[in-house]
């Protein structure tokens, strides 16, 4: 019997890091479902796709071992689906710190509205949603999500400035060595 044999996990992450941490829980034995945005799906599926009509390598490299389904807020909410989802919001994709590369008055596009509230959307939705801004109420909110068995969605609001996410890939695109500049 493995580590985690019997324990689901409903797996909203993607790019690289999140991926790969759930990927790690199904190898320990649980069952982890990917959830992915409806007729969308994960970003990575396009991504270095080297094979036209198939998931790219990179997509099944961090996903192999899952399930997947599509499923978003107000369908969790709607058939009142037993799920928490915790989304670690730093306020951008990968700092909440950068700026606009032109210059401009703009943010940069990388940035998202600042303190946004996620936890907000599934309130609007019917289902719970909490802000947690420490260990103590990331800890307290998800003992209560799991015993409530009710959709609940945790903002976790974490450091803005506190490093990057992996996932800028774009220096492992091919590159053309016929048009290469010396």
């Amino acid at each position: 019997m493995k580590a985690l044999e019997g324990v689901k996990i409903l797996d909203f992450t993607h790019v690289q890091s999140g991926p790969t941490c759930t990927q790690l829980l199904a190898w320990f034995g649980a069952d982890v479902i990917k959830v992915e945005r409806p007729g969308v799906g994960d970003a990575t599926r396009k991504q270095l796709v080297d094979k036209p009509g198939a998931d790219s390598l990179y997509f099944t490299m961090l996903n192999h071992n899952k399930r997947s389904i599509e499923l978003n807020s107000e369908t969790a909410c709607r058939y009142n689906l037993p799920v928490c989802i915790v989304v670690f919001n730093n306020n951008g994709i990968y700092r909440g710190t950068d700026v606009n590369p032109t210059g401009g008055p703009d943010v940069a596009p990388t940035v998202f509205v600042k303190d946004s509230r996620y936890d907000q959307m599934m309130t609007a939705f019917g289902g719970v949603g909490v802000h947690a801004t420490s260990t103590d109420e990331l800890y307290r909110a998800m003992s209560e999500a799991i015993a409530s068995r009710k959709p609940t969605l945790i903002n976790a609001a974490i450091d803005e400035a506190a490093g990057t996410e992996s996932g800028r890939i774009g220096n492992l695109n091919p590159q053309s060595v016929v048009g290469k500049k010396k």
